[in-house]
This record gives structure tokens, sequence and C-alpha cells, in this order.
């Protein structure tokens, strides 16, 4: 019997400790997150503003092949250097993206190929289309070209 008191006691020593140790953990967590910097990669904009209307955002996904990628360009186009823009508009304007409405070209039965998705939104017009490596047409290679890069990995869901 003493043999389970003693058990019984040093189980619920030990308990607090671990609670004690998990408080202290939640403490200091929360203590980094109100110290930690904000970040200023992105200046933040009113909640209240509406977006430009004439503004084009250009996003690239470059997804799958052997090691199943997962990578991403997405710009405002007004945000870009003057330089930058004018490329990147120029390449676009070449690969045909804007006379396309929504389209999907994939090659049946084609494994461990990348899959590319571009897509401009200009104003209230949106412009998508998808294609894998067997199927890219050449006008859309340069700006395959230009964007691998300039893509950011991201995260696998």
């Amino acid at each position: 019997m003493r043999i389970l008191a003693s058990a019984l006691v040093f189980l619920g020593f030990s308990s607090v400790l671990v609670l004690s140790g998990l408080i202290l953990q939640t403490e200091a967590c929360a203590k980094d997150e109100k110290t930690k910097p904000e970040s200023k990669s992105e200046p933040k904009k009113p909640m209240d503003s509406k977006p430009d209307p004439n503004s084009k955002t250009f996003t690239f996904t470059q997804t799958g092949g052997f090691i199943a990628t997962n990578k991403k360009y997405e710009k405002q186009l007004s945000d870009l250097s003057g330089d930058e823009r004018q490329q990147l508009e120029k390449l676009i304007d070449q690969s045909g993206l804007a006379s396309v409405k929504d389209e999907k070209h994939l090659t049946a039965g084609a494994a461990d190929v990348f899959y590319y998705d571009f897509r401009l939104k200009d104003g209230k017009s949106e412009h998508h289309v998808t294609f894998d490596d067997v199927s890219l047409p050449d006008s859309y290679r340069p700006l395959v070209k230009y964007l691998r890069p300039k893509v950011t990995d991201q995260k696998r869901p």
C-alpha cells in the first residue's frame, strides 16, 4: 500500500511539473508573438479601398514533375519596375494569353510532366490557360523561361 501511495504522489508531482512547463512555454510563445516586429514586405492597404479596375494581376504556377513541384509567381503589374513590367507585358502579349478565356490543354497519359497555369486578371475580365510540358506552345516558352527564376516554392496542400 505504501508503494502505491508513493507512486500516486510521484505521478501527481510529475503532472504538476509537466503542466507548469506547458504553461511557461505557452507564455513564452505569446510573448514572442507580441514582440515580433511586423513584416515590412508589403504595405498594408486600407480595408475600405476598392481595387483599381485598370490594374492587372498576373499569376503563374508550375506544378508536378517527378518531384511534385509547387511553385508560384504572382504580381500586380503596376507594382513592378518599368523595365520589368514592360518585359513581362511583352511576353504575355506574345504568348496570346489575353485572347484566351479559360482553357486546358493536357496530354492524356503523360507522366512526370510539369503543369503550367497562366492567369491574367485585367479589370473585369480574366484569362486562364493550363498546359503541360508536352502541350506547351512555343509562344509560351519564353514566358516560362523568364518566370522560372522568379517563382517561389509553395507549401504542399
